[in-house]
């Protein structure tokens, strides 16, 4: 009986992982389309690992606090560009 939960909760371990990660998989390759870059430049920006999006899509797991870098460095971008000058600056 231990054995068949131990299996059982086993399984759904391991689908709840393959969910979150499918779901990652997912933002980081939307991302990557939606704002014309490159994998290894995603990578790069993000956790400084040139190699980083072809890792997971070779089944590389993210750890959470680094799952969690990722989705910030994608909440942040794009960088914020130069404040236009002000009016007042221009007249002196």
């Amino acid at each position: 009986m231990r054995e068949v939960l131990r299996h059982t909760l086993t399984v759904r371990l391991i689908t709840l992982i393959k969910l979150g990660m499918a779901s990652i998989n997912h933002e980081i390759e939307t991302f990557i389309a939606a704002n014309n870059m490159g994998a290894a430049t995603f990578g790069h920006l993000a956790m400084g690992d040139r190699h980083l999006v072809r890792q997971i899509r070779a089944g590389r797991r993210l750890w959470p606090e680094t799952e969690a870098k990722v989705r910030a460095f994608m909440a942040r971008y794009p960088p914020p560009t130069e404040p236009a000058a002000s009016p007042a600056s221009e007249e002196a």
